[in-house]
């Protein structure tokens, strides 16, 4: 019993000393106050990103409502633009180090049959989505039929319409998924144009009478177009990133070195945002 109140003594004084602050006998609390202006703030600092993000759309719609009626010139609108222009282009600075580092770390960080798993999966999700928006805009377009207007002007074509088939479009865009020389590929994109031709013909009737005719036609043309060929550089980084999966310890300084360059362009990211 001596024992028991012994230690009840000791744990009250245990309890008296971690709620009392040193040098005073008073009790030491926090204010809820205090303590809801901490979480605020807090809250305000964790979310500060999303908080700035919004509040700069709203000053642009606000900004870009109200200065419609002020009849600015172009160089004054220009001025307006300039800090848009800036972050688009740092944003496009770094678009080709980012998709190339991160594919290659990814993709070289992961175990092959893991690998097998995550593409079959993402291949059925590809083709859900693919198939669920297709259906969903001809729906859409089936309901509402838009750009139909009850005046219709109708305009006859000045010339002959060159026309591209969708063959050579999915030809274009097998293309570009095997680029032949990847530092092309950063800023231009394979692709076909159609040349139109007119070929002439002769036709004979069964009394020998021969009447010329004319048949026209368009011939792909391979030419490149002005634009990074995200799609082959993506594919190269894929099968790059599968070959240092595969050698395992032999690629561990490539590894690190995507890495790292991984890293340092996240980090760029972030100090161009803010």
């Amino acid at each position: 019993m001596v024992c028991c109140s012994k230690l009840q003594t000791v744990a009250s004084t245990d309890d008296y000393d971690t709620n009392t602050s040193p040098g005073t006998s008073e009790t030491s609390y926090l204010d809820p106050l205090s303590k809801n202006r901490y979480d605020f703030k807090a809250f305000l600092w964790r979310n500060s990103f999303v908080l700035l993000t919004v509040a700069a759309v709203v000053i642009g719609f606000g900004l870009g409502f109200g200065l419609r009626f002020a009849n600015m010139t172009d160089r004054e609108i220009g001025f307006f633009t300039f800090p848009g222009e800036l972050l688009m282009e740092m944003l496009q600075m770094l678009l080709l180090p980012l998709i190339v580092s991160s594919l290659i770390t990814g993709i070289s960080s992961i175990d092959m049959k893991a690998c097998q798993k995550m593409g079959l999966h993402a291949l059925c999700f590809y083709g859900v989505t693919t198939f669920m928006a297709v259906g969903t805009g001809i729906f859409v377009v089936s309901l509402i039929q838009p750009g139909k207007a009850r005046n219709l002007i109708s305009v006859s074509p000045v010339g002959q319409v060159k026309a591209m088939h969708t063959v050579d479009s999915f030809l274009d865009l097998m293309r570009n998924m095997f680029p032949p020389n990847l530092v092309i590929a950063c800023f231009r994109t394979v692709t076909h144009f159609p040349l139109p031709f007119t070929q002439y013909k002769t036709v004979y009737s069964q009394s020998g009478v021969g009447n010329q005719t004319s048949e026209y036609d368009t011939v792909p043309m391979p030419g490149t177009a002005e634009g990074m060929n995200v799609l082959g550089l993506a594919v190269f980084c894929i099968a790059f990133g599968l070959i240092l999966s595969h050698m395992e310890n032999e690629a561990k300084p490539l590894k690190d070195f995507f890495s790292c360059l991984n890293k340092a362009n996240m980090h760029l990211i972030w100090i161009v945002i803010w």
